[in-house]
Formats: C-alpha cells, structure tokens, sequence
C-alpha cells in the first residue's frame, strides 16, 4: 500500500468515516468528512471549528456543494464552535439552502442568536 492511501486511511478513521467517505479537510481540530449516498449526501463536520480553520471548512463545504448540490450538515461531532465558525456555517446554508442536522445544544443557541432557524 502506497504513502498516500495509508495516510488517506488514517485520516478516514481519525475522522469516523467509512470507506465509502471522502475527506475534504482534516487537521489537529476538525474534520470535514463526505458522505454521498446517493439521494442522502451529507457533509459532518467533528472538533473543533473556530478562526484557525474557518477558511478551510468554508473551502471543504463548497467542494462538497459541488460534488452533490442536494446535501445536508451533520454537526453532532462538533465539540466547539466561535463566531467565526458558526458565521461560515450560517453563511453556506443561506447560499445553498442546506438543511443542518443534529445540532448539539449549545451550538444551536448560538446558531439562533446569529439567525439560523430550524
């Protein structure tokens, strides 16, 4: 097995994707992690998502839009986020429309203040 799919295997599980899942983003606080099943694509997103890595998730969800326009986002794995992270949320579901999936308590209060209604 070459570097690259051994490497591409440890990110995969670092992420709690199967090998049916692409990864778009991942560094030492969050990954971004594709779904597309058919007809049930879906982006989760795991760690942590704050100034540091705004523009990488905002890049990883707009490769993800491209890849299937129908998705949605799954934050359950999301552990933190600031108000830069959720901006880049809020931000990409008003420009796709996406529907948000299981958000955890805190997250969505804050997601709320910001204008996002579920």
């Amino acid at each position: 097995m070459g570097r690259a799919s051994e490497l591409d295997q440890r990110r995969r599980a670092a992420a709690g994707a199967d090998a049916a899942d692409r990864v778009l983003h991942t560094d030492g606080l969050l990954s971004v992690v594709f779904d597309g099943t058919p007809g049930r694509a879906v982006v989760r997103l795991a760690g942590e998502l704050d100034t540091t890595n705004r523009g990488a998730v905002e890049r990883a969800l707009r490769e993800a839009h491209r890849l299937d326009a129908a998705l949605a986002l799954d934050l359950e794995r999301l552990s933190f986020v600031d108000v830069a992270g959720a901006r880049a949320l809020l931000g990409f579901v008003h420009e796709t429309s996406a529907p948000v999936r299981h958000v955890p308590g805190r997250l969505r209060r804050l997601l709320e203040v910001l204008g996002l209604t579920f």
